[in-house]
């Protein structure tokens, strides 16, 4: 154990060290990570698919002997089918937020083999079928708007989960006669939730992507001078609408990269007025960098939250003449508290942290859930990513309808990550962590007690000789 600490507070120093001996090479810009304002977006997108298959296999065979034949046959069919539905739409800028989010998925799988061996006393058969099919629904809502601008203002939220499945299965051979099962399984949960909130979290990744994208052209001498402040900014309003873009096209970089381009071109930046297609290629490479999230700001929640719970079972076995049903259902009610908090030390450093808190009603002293997250990132461009995360939590689980009766894990959770690479020269990861799992179970006959560890640590390195 005291070695996992060791190796914790060694990956520590070396991520402290990196701040101070790497330079900030994106400082030199006049802008910040905080100077982000969130445009005008709004977007949609309703997508389907159905996929089918059919799968058949026939055999037979014949022998004859003095006065003897056999014949023998077996043949399989299966066929099965997919679909899916998923329609999403997203509306936000400085005042308000609205998203709604719909999913549906079903499939149907049928399936029944044969197998006849003639000529035999007792006659060998086997007739086997099963009968499946199930169907997903997932909708999601979540609205926010400002009372006063980046201080005061209200949300509303709902998400829900509904599921079929039913399955039949009927087997009838020579040897165990005829036996069949049923089952089937109809739930359903639902979350509303509305409160209040003061302050603001806006995420600033944008203006870090538009600064990796500058640095690119600039190396390849594609500028004819830096970009000011404000038409940095302009870079950025497009490039953080970059979901808008790929909810609209299928195949959107072109048309996304286009109008970045076309705005450098109205500033008057680009040398010959035309960026050289090597240039074009390298800054694409901008979207496949793994850009962490910059979220700034402070802002704290305080709501009420309703949670549903069904479940509706039912099965049937003809052979041991069984019938199970069975019925859960449950509701609960939670104050819910959140707080975050993010602020950009500088480009390339960033200081993120959350807290929520959920508060039943019934029982709070014992059933109260929290999380607690802290995360610090150092990203110079695509050559070097470092971050450190720690998370500490608790959840409690109620096992039946009996309120008394229930579980609550405590988690503790530590990871360490540093990433170095050079373009066809060298890639190194390095990746560690440590986790403790404490779950504490209570009922009217007494309690117990879990205790799991999880250390871990990964590297990988490749180099390219020639």
């Amino acid at each position: 154990m005291q070695s996992s600490l060791d190796h914790y507070k060694a990956l520590l120093v070396i991520f402290l060290s990196l701040l101070c001996t790497i330079p900030l090479s994106l400082s030199a810009q006049e802008i910040s990570i905080e100077d982000f304002r969130i445009p005008e977006t709004k977007y949609q997108r309703f997508l389907g698919g159905l996929t089918g298959r059919w799968n058949a296999s026939n055999y037979e065979s014949i022998s004859n002997s003095i006065g003897n034949s056999n014949k023998y046959s077996n043949s399989d069919n299966s066929a099965d089918g997919q679909m899916w539905l998923n329609y999403i739409t997203n509306r936000f800028n400085e005042d308000y937020s609205f998203q709604l989010g719909l999913s549906a998925d079903g499939f149907a799988l049928k399936s029944k083999s044969d197998y006849n061996q003639a000529n035999v006393i007792p006659v060998n058969f086997s007739n086997n079928s099963r009968n499946e099919y199930g169907f997903i629904f997932r909708p999601n809502a979540n609205y926010s708007k400002y009372i006063i601008p980046d201080a005061w203002y209200w949300y509303v939220q709902g998400s829900g989960n509904y599921s079929y499945l039913e399955n039949r299965q009927v087997n009838n051979n020579s040897n165990t006669s005829y036996d069949s099962s049923y089952n089937k399984n109809n739930n359903w949960s639902a979350s509303l939730g509305l409160g209040v909130g003061y302050g603001k979290m806006r995420d600033g990744y944008s203006v870090f992507g538009v600064l990796r994208l500058l640095d690119k052209l600039e190396e390849d001498s594609l500028l004819v001078r830096p970009l000011t402040k404000e038409e940095i900014l302009r870079l950025v309003s497009i490039f953080s609408r970059r979901a808008e873009y790929a909810a609209s096209q299928e195949r959107y970089v072109k048309y996304f990269m286009d109008d970045l381009f076309e705005e450098l071109q109205k500033m008057g930046v680009i040398k010959n007025s035309v960026p050289l297609p090597y240039s074009v290629a390298r800054a694409v490479e901008v979207l496949s960098e793994q850009i962490e999230p910059r979220l700034f700001g402070w802002r704290v929640q305080l709501g009420y939250q309703k949670t549903f719970d069904e479940i509706n079972a039912y099965s049937d076995h003809n052979n041991s003449i069984s019938h199970s049903p069975y019925y859960y259902w449950d509701s609960r009610d939670f104050i819910k508290l959140s707080s975050e908090f993010g602020h950009a030390l500088s480009l390339n450093l960033h200081l993120y942290s959350s807290l929520s808190v959920d508060i039943p009603t019934e029982d709070y002293n014992r059933k109260v859930n929290f999380n607690f997250t802290v995360n610090g990132i150092y990203q110079l461009g695509e050559r070097i990513d470092a971050s450190l995360l720690y998370i500490f939590g608790r959840t409690h689980y109620v096992s039946n309808v009996d309120q008394d009766n229930f579980s609550r894990s405590l988690n503790s959770e530590i990871r360490a990550s540093f990433r170095f690479f050079i373009e066809n020269n060298v890639s190194f990861t390095l990746s560690g962590g440590y986790r403790k799992y404490d779950e504490d179970s209570y009922s009217r006959y007494g309690t117990s007690n879990n205790t799991r560890t999880y250390p871990q640590i990964s590297f990988g390195v490749n180099y390219r000789f020639f």
